[in-house]
């Protein structure tokens, strides 16, 4: 699944451009912890390192949603 730093309620601009986004990765997605509306927790691997997606709703002009991706160093989830 490819993830993204956001995802828009709408990713046009006023002036008709489409609004910057950056690719964080294509992760292998093991386990959604929690998913709502807006906001989820995800289990995820990319190049053999376990990581937890975090996406947050974000509120008024540019809202949507944004994601970060924080790797699990521990070494607790092995694969």
């Amino acid at each position: 699944m490819k993830i993204y730093q956001r995802i828009y309620d709408n990713p046009i601009n006023k002036d008709g451009t489409t609004k910057g986004n950056k690719l964080i990765g294509d992760f292998n997605i093991i386990e959604t912890i929690e998913s709502l509306d807006y906001s989820s927790l995800k289990l995820a691997t990319f190049k053999d390192r376990v990581y937890l997606i975090k996406e947050t709703e974000v509120f008024g002009i540019n809202g949507g949603s944004k994601f970060v991706a924080i790797e699990i160093k521990s070494g607790v989830l092995k694969l």
